[in-house]
């Protein structure tokens, strides 16, 4: 009759880190979506020479999940309207990760039977980090690179709210080509 294997200490220290994952990501996940409108500044550097580039027509389309808390992921996609007449484009999709410092990422709603209660700090300053992929279509070209971001969202009612922010981008391309870019947009996020 073969003897049934002890829990070893590995066994029981990735049960741990197990129990541990769950109690941290088994709150709801409640999604919002949102748009932004804004204001960009690319300067881009290749062998050729320098552009610049500065126009109110970056539209994102996002998608936010809040987590424990404090924290928040962004996966969207953007559009950049390059010139007045809207002759190039720019498009491509962004992740970014918000930490709140000061406030939880979202209105915390409390019951309990027929007693409901919601807490929500009107205003709600953050910090990111983030990644960004473009494609223009003039040129042909794609870049990549990281992002940060600064920004505030104000609580206007329950599910719905104002959204504010700075992202400063550095991209790299191909052949040593560099892209940075400043954002500077506006827009709304609504809970689902």
């Amino acid at each position: 009759m073969a003897n049934p294997r002890k829990a070893t200490w590995m066994d029981r220290r990735w049960l741990k880190v197990a129990v541990l994952a769950v109690s941290l990501f088994s709150a709801p996940l409640r999604a919002e979506i949102g748009a932004t409108l804004g204001y960009f500044n690319i300067k881009s550097t290749t062998s050729a020479g320098d552009t610049n580039l500065a126009n109110l027509g970056h539209f994102r389309l996002v998608y936010e999940i809040p987590f424990m808390n404090r924290f928040s992921v962004k996966p969207s996609y953007s559009l950049y309207l390059l010139g007045i007449d809207s002759s190039d484009i720019g498009y491509g999709f962004d992740l970014e990760f918000n930490y709140y410092p000061f406030t939880f990422n979202r209105p915390m709603k409390l019951g309990q039977n027929s007693l409901n209660f919601m807490s929500a700090e009107k205003l709600r300053p953050f910090v990111g980090l983030s990644f960004h992929q473009r494609q223009y279509q003039s040129i042909q070209s794609n870049y990549a690179g990281i992002g940060i971001t600064f920004g505030a969202q104000y609580q206007y009612s329950r599910e719905f709210r104002f959204v504010s922010g700075l992202t400063v981008i550095s991209m790299k391309g191909p052949l040593d080509s560099a892209l940075s870019e400043q954002q500077l947009y506006f827009g709304t996020i609504i809970e689902l």
